[in-house]
């Protein structure tokens, strides 16, 4: 009789009870394995795709900002344009060519206003001039003796604060000294440091900063420093408090974004010059477990640089989940995560402003590219398109034409029968000139009677052609206004590559060839030769050299 081994039959027992508990921990270390690497697969994901969006997020913020500031160039170079005549230019013209422009606080633009320089012998009759125009108790402020002044004399809007600026001379703060004569030297717009401005006068302070272009007397040599500094007339002036100029901006970033705004460097509180309003300070706590970066930012000459961050409420929200939970909540959890991210820049990108805010908006982009008189291009889009124009000439060693061309005496038109016939003169004129020009060739509107034409694959044969037409066109009978006007031009033409081989040098050479055309009684065209350069540069030498003499005292008069 066999005896049973109750201990082996027990331990194969115990065995077959353990193995479903071994087979389940293993699936369920695997499946913990797999969910955990899943998981930290996702979250690296996640993470690029969070600092993709969020670096992409602070490029639209930066070029959201260069791109306001460039409208208040294009603002200030038209108002620059409205002086340049050499005409004196009214209250009532100056309040009429800004109001044109829609220009509102939602801009940021605090005002635009016009800086003249006054020299102390001609501070009377200049007193006199503006009690006449302006007000009775017009001062220069503030008072005292100076080799001259520089007084704000025109000012839109006038109402409100804006009103107290006339007559303050900003050369007296140096902050804006600074940056009037950095502007006057460049022959080109800067911006002052941060300066307190007269309107403020009374309230809290707020970063307020000054963008200057300088205005120099017509037909007034500037090739040279001392030429600029001896030719300025004045400047346009735009003042404005960052803390406006960035609310009119909030609407176009992600509001759980941290955005502060240095000038110069260190970065510290002291250089620190906007940060976002709407964030109370303890929502900086933390800030360094999220995401920063920066971008520079050259305003008007001046460094300011741009710092992006996420605050802890948006990274609460961003927030990866904890590796214990289901793998399934986890995905939902980033899921959210990405769609809430991807829910807050595509609201910052699409927002839709209103009707009115829209329209102004529209009107600005136009006035960045084309001429708000003529509806022509302007010279900066002129500018881009030769210089595509001069790439593809490179490429295929083909010809290009450039042409300078102006009205002969139209200022006359203007001093006789007004502005308003003048400006509608220059728009029929624009009009007849793109119906004698091909769909390539480009037709800008430079300011006042000055117009350019870019001329694509067009030989020193074509440009003869093309020049002869143009000056038939111009000289045929106009109806303005029930007057019958009849116009002249002078032409400048430079070809590339002989006479440059780029913009700023065809410019030039065409410039230098219309001067010849005045030179030679008008109603004609010239091309430019070398001979004209050498001559220029002679002539330049010599009041270079005259200059000095005086300044030495070498001339001695003999009788």
């Amino acid at each position: 009789m066999n005896t049973p081994h109750p201990t082996k039959t027990g331990l194969g027992l115990t065995g077959l009870r353990l193995s479903p508990w071994l087979l389940s921990g293993l699936v369920l270390l695997l499946g913990l394995g797999i969910s955990v690497g899943w998981w930290r697969h996702a979250a690296q994901h996640e993470a690029a795709s969070l600092r993709t969006e969020f670096e992409f997020a602070t490029d639209m913020a930066a070029g959201t900002i260069r791109n306001r500031f460039n409208v208040y160039a294009v603002v200030m170079r038209g108002v620059k344009g409205l002086f340049d005549g050499g005409d004196k230019v009214s209250f009532d013209e100056f309040q009429a060519y800004v109001q044109a422009l829609r220009l509102d606080q939602a801009h940021g633009v605090q005002a635009i206003g016009m800086v003249e320089i006054v020299p102390n012998a001609s501070k009377n009759q200049h007193l006199t001039d503006m009690r006449q125009e302006f007000a009775s108790d017009y001062q220069i402020r503030p008072e005292g003796l100076r080799s001259r002044y520089a007084p704000i004399v025109r000012i839109e809007q006038m109402a409100g604060d804006n009103r107290n600026a006339i007559g303050f001379d900003p050369l007296t703060v140096p902050a804006a000294r600074a940056a009037m004569e950095a502007a006057r030297d460049a022959d080109d717009l800067r911006m002052s440091a941060k300066v307190p401005l007269t309107q403020d006068g009374g309230k809290p302070a707020l970063a307020a900063f000054v963008m200057y272009l300088p205005i120099y007397r017509p037909a007034a040599p500037r090739q040279t420093v001392a030429e600029r500094r001896a030719a300025i007339a004045g400047w346009v002036d735009v003042p404005f408090h960052l803390h406006t100029v960035m609310q009119g901006l909030r609407g176009e970033f992600a509001p759980d974004l941290d955005v502060k705004i240095y000038d110069g460097s260190p970065l510290t509180a002291k250089t620190l010059i906007y940060r976002s309003d709407s964030l109370p300070l303890e929502a900086e706590v933390g800030a360094s477990d999220g995401l920063q970066t920066s971008r520079p930012l050259v305003i008007g000459g001046r460094q300011w640089t741009l710092v992006m961050g996420t605050t802890p409420a948006l990274m609460s929200r961003l927030a990866f989940g904890s590796p214990s939970t289901n793998v399934t909540l986890i995905g939902v959890a980033l899921t959210l995560a990405l769609s809430l991210l991807t829910w807050l820049l595509a609201r910052s990108r699409q927002h839709v402003q209103a009707t009115e805010r829209k329209a102004s908006s529209d009107r600005i982009q136009f006035l960045s590219n084309f001429d708000p008189l003529t509806q022509l291009p302007n010279r900066d889009l002129l500018r881009d398109r030769a210089q595509l124009t001069l790439a593809a000439a490179k490429r295929d060693s083909s010809p290009v034409t450039l042409m300078f061309i102006d009205l002969d005496r139209f200022k006359i038109i203007n001093d006789s029968l007004g502005h308003s016939v003048g400006d509608q003169l220059l728009k029929a004129l624009s009009q007849r000139l793109l119906g004698h020009l091909r769909q390539e060739d480009t037709l800008c509107h430079q300011g006042g009677d000055e117009f350019m034409l870019l001329l694509p694959n067009t030989d020193v044969e074509g440009a003869a052609h093309t020049a002869k037409n143009l000056l038939e066109v111009v000289a045929q009978p106009l109806s303005i206004a029930e007057h019958r006007l009849i116009v002249t031009a002078s032409i400048g033409i430079a070809e590339y590559p002989q006479d440059g081989d780029d913009f700023e040098q065809m410019a030039q050479s065409a410039d230098a060839a219309l001067y010849r055309a005045k030179q030679s009684g008008r109603n004609t065209f010239q091309f430019f030769t070398r001979l004209m350069q050498v001559q220029a540069q002679s002539i330049l030498k010599t009041e270079g050299e005259l200059r000095r003499a005086l300044a030495q005292q070498e001339f001695l008069l003999h009788y």
